[in-house]
């Protein structure tokens, strides 16, 4: 009886371990999540702001950078009026399993 009862706390400790990590790598996922977007708006604010002038473009592409995204801007001009596709990229990488995800955040700066 004894070895069933150790089996089974083992087995319990496995699962309890499991869970724990899933719930860790989903957290920190979220948080990753959430500051790439909180990046994005920020930059499409920014642009917006200085009617999308190439200067304040290259900054906020150096940001993105310096904090491990790729930050892709196209710019389309009608007339007098400028519209831009912006594309922010990165990826996240699970701890312990190291498998990555990419993700992928889309908007219009106009």
């Amino acid at each position: 009886m004894r070895i069933a009862n150790l089996l089974s706390h083992f087995i319990s400790l496995i699962f309890l371990m499991l869970f724990m990590w899933i719930g860790a790598a989903y957290v920190s996922q979220n948080i990753q999540y959430s500051c790439a977007k909180q990046f994005f708006n920020s930059a499409i604010v920014k642009m917006e702001n200085n009617d999308l002038k190439e200067d304040i473009i290259n900054q906020c592409k150096e940001k993105a950078e310096r904090k491990g995204y790729h930050l892709t801007v196209d710019t389309v001009q009608e007339n007098s009026h400028i519209d831009a596709r912006v594309i922010l990229e990165f990826d996240y990488l699970y701890p312990v399993i190291q498998v990555s995800r990419h993700y992928t955040i889309e908007g219009y700066a106009r």
